[in-house]
């Protein structure tokens, strides 16, 4: 696997310097150049950073299938997002194709901050864990997962006036899938997930929003609606991850430590 991954890297170079080189045309494009600045730049300039050690450390269809994976799944998501009035994207035009692209620049870096640091993290803590936790449960996995799903419709608040049948079936279709994959994971890689996308949500969508400027939440002046960051995010990067692991051929836990791979 080792040199597999190595004469794959000037594959998986091309397309990170093209995926790249995309998001900042559709910034660009799209009238959102001037509001990249301060954290929010930082911030999308360590998610390239990501995709680049992304292309370095895996196969050339796992950084293909999950940067398509992710695009797809956010294109869908953007689109009912804004049709459901619950965000605006203040471009000139209003466009988001930026957005969806900085989303998937979020999501790897998800992917490689999980994989590189929290899952091991989690598996070197996992002794220390009380003895009815050590292995943890999986049981524990799916019922996490229900709760994010849950936590999507008793926060909504304002948001419910917008909310269609397009935005329930989504998310309950990303329910059962990221419900499914949990189950495929030992606690530590979906504990480490779920940290490092808990963390990435808040971060991302402050920062987007209320510290750039890029996008508007309706009823949400001064921090992103918990509704998103805590309900949807783990239901959209447990499926995207899912979906990229089986377009890839590859296992959910590749690049976990040895001991916590599945098959």
């Amino acid at each position: 696997m080792k040199s597999d991954i190595v004469n794959d890297r000037p594959k998986n170079l091309f397309l990170a310097g093209l995926f790249i080189a995309v998001t900042l045309f559709a910034a660009v494009h799209e009238g959102y150049a001037p509001m990249l600045r301060g954290p929010f730049l930082v911030l999308l300039l360590f998610g390239f950073a990501c995709v680049v050690w992304m292309a370095l450390f895996s196969s050339t269809k796992r950084m293909l299938a999950l940067l398509l994976g992710v695009f797809l799944i956010e294109y869908v998501k953007e689109s009912i997002g804004v049709a459901s009035k619950c965000w605006t994207y203040n471009g000139p035009g209003h466009f988001y194709t930026f957005g969806i692209l900085a989303w998937v620049a979020a999501a790897v870096t998800v992917y490689v901050v999980s994989s590189r640091v929290l899952i091991k993290t989690v598996s070197l803590l996992e002794p220390s864990f009380p003895q009815w936790l050590r292995p943890a449960p999986r049981w524990i996995n799916p019922l996490c997962v229900a709760f994010f799903f849950w936590f999507i419709w008793l926060s909504l608040g304002e948001y419910w006036d917008g909310v269609g049948y397009y935005f329930v079936a989504f998310y309950v279709i990303l329910f059962a899938v990221a419900a499914y994959t949990s189950i495929r994971m030992n606690f530590a890689v979906f504990a480490g997930t779920v940290m490092a996308t808990l963390i990435a949500a808040n971060l991302c969508e402050y920062l987007g929003a209320i510290a750039a400027g890029i996008w508007t939440f309706s009823h949400s002046p001064s921090y992103p609606p918990l509704f998103l960051v805590i309900g949807c995010w783990p239901l959209e990067i447990l499926t995207q991850f899912a979906l990229a692991a089986f377009l890839a051929a590859e296992s959910l836990g590749q690049d976990a430590p040895k001991e916590k791979e599945e098959s």
